[in-house]
Parts: structure tokens; sequence; C-alpha cells
């Protein structure tokens, strides 16, 4: 982390494992979920943990121990006043038994997951879901290798329930399904989802999301100079899901510049200020 280019902000995994145990289930023993070791993380490191991480997973993750690892994770983050990120592709619990423990500023993150107990309840977004997005919850896409289902996104376009947050889940095995953040930003677009409200959820929602709105996030003097110059191009597009779903879009999102800390990305540092646009071509 401290050596990285990339700037770098965690969500603390509440098992001391994290996923090193992967494929075996990282809450399958409560021992590893240590709220008090998890707190003198947090402690030590301020600067860099902006919340909690859990995933409630299914039995292959949280054994025969419900939700106990999402009630060790909130405790944890109560402590700090930090958001509580909680995994839901694959989990076991009613998707309400679930939300009624998520407070404001808390997120859920995989919301368009095709698996049971996901957000679609009888071909429509849940009313728990809408009811939980008024008191506050916050809702993040996090695509992955199988946590993207354009049949949910439908459903949430049809009553205009867009994501708060736009996140990849991008890591080892989820190539070739998700390339990049332009890329399920685009899916997005193909589902109808408005560009300005694209651009936020990457942008000034996440910032908001993890309490650095002061500093990320925005187009505005004296806030930190991490950008993106994004070109538009107009045509069909094909795109696909992680459910075996396929749709045509008819815009994609390309990166063309990163600025790093008003660094260009593989240029040599400047003393000037970016400015990040979109391009239509």
């Amino acid at each position: 982390v401290n050596g990285s280019r990339t700037r770098i902000l965690a969500f603390l995994h509440i098992s001391a494992t994290g996923l090193a145990t992967f494929p075996v289930g990282e809450a399958l023993q409560l021992d590893l979920l240590d709220v008090e070791a998890a707190e003198a993380a947090i402690y030590r490191f301020p600067e860099i943990i902006v919340g909690l991480k859990v995933r409630q997973g299914g039995p292959e993750v949280t054994g025969s121990n419900g939700l106990e690892p999402l009630r060790r994770a909130i405790a944890a983050g109560e402590a700090f006043g930090l958001p509580v990120m909680v995994h839901i592709t694959g989990s076991e619990a009613p998707i309400g038994e679930l939300l009624s423990m998520l407070s404001k500023g808390d997120i859920l993150t995989h919301c368009f997951t095709g698996t049971p107990n996901g957000l679609r309840q009888d071909g429509k977004i849940a009313d728990v879901a809408l009811a939980a997005r008024e008191r506050g919850v916050l809702f993040d896409v996090g695509h992955g290798a199988g946590s993207f289902d354009f049949e949910v996104a439908e459903a949430a376009a049809r009553v205009g329930f867009w994501p708060d947050t736009i996140s990849t889940d991008i890591h080892s095995i989820s190539a070739p399904k998700v390339t990049g953040l332009p890329d399920v930003m685009s899916k997005l677009l193909a589902v109808g989802m408005p560009l300005n409200d694209v651009i936020s959820a990457a942008t000034i929602n996440p910032a908001r999301a993890i309490g650095r709105a002061g500093s990320l996030g925005s187009l505005r003097e004296g806030l930190t100079a991490d950008l993106a110059v994004l070109d538009v191009h107009t045509g069909p597009v094909e795109f696909f899901d992680t459910f075996g779903h396929q749709r045509t879009g008819k815009k994609r999102l390309s990166a063309r510049h990163t600025i790093r800390g008003g660094v260009v990305w593989g240029a040599p540092a400047h003393p000037g200020t970016g400015v990040a646009v979109l391009s239509d071509d």
C-alpha cells in the first residue's frame, strides 16, 4: 500500500484471514471474526481504513453461523462511525432480514446479483430494498466474476432504482467478464442509467460513501486531482453479464487519460492542473 502509485483505501475484512483461505470460507470459524482485533487495526490505520467488509455468501462462506459475521462487522464499524459493506451473492439469509440490520451509510454490494435472496423478488425490486434506500442504505454494483445479472439491473431500471456506486469487484478470476470500470459503467448505460448519474456513481458518490468527499471525487479547486478523461463511443456494442445474458448497447466508455494526484499516468510529474472531460467521437 505504501509503495503503490494508486491511491489505496480499504474496507477491512471482519475475518482475520480475509480471502486468503479462498475457496475455504473465511467465516466458517467464529474465532476468526475478532471485533477487538478489527478495532485495533482501524485505530492503527485511520487514514487507510474507510469501512468494514463482510461476506454473507452462503454455507461455503459462513457455515452455520448465519448473520453473525455481519453482526460482528457492524459492531466493529460502530465503534469508529464507519460503514459496513456486505456481500450478498449466494446469501442464505432472506434479503429483508439482512437489510434490516443495515443503517444509514451502510453499503450492500452485488446489488444486481441474480442469485437467490437478492433484490429481485417476483420479477421486481423488493419493497424491503426500496425501504432500505429510503432510510439511507447504499447500493453498490460490485460486478465481479459472478455478481451482475442484466435481468436484475433491468428490473431496477424499470423503477429508477439506480446504484449509488458503480464498482468492478475486479480480481484474478473476473476477466473477461469484467475488464475495468469503464466497462461496468457502459453496462449501466446499456440498461438506461443516465450518463450524468453513471459518472456520479463512479466519482462523487463513492467519495461520499467513504467520507472523503472533502478531498476526492469532484472537479473543485482545492480537491485532489485524481481525474479521468473518458471517450464516449457511439454505435452498437455487445455486453455480457455473469449469468449468461447478452445485451446490445448504444454507447461505450473508454479511458483516454488517467491523472493521479495531478500527474498524468505514464508521464513525468508536472506542475499544472488537469481537467476531466467527456468526448464524443
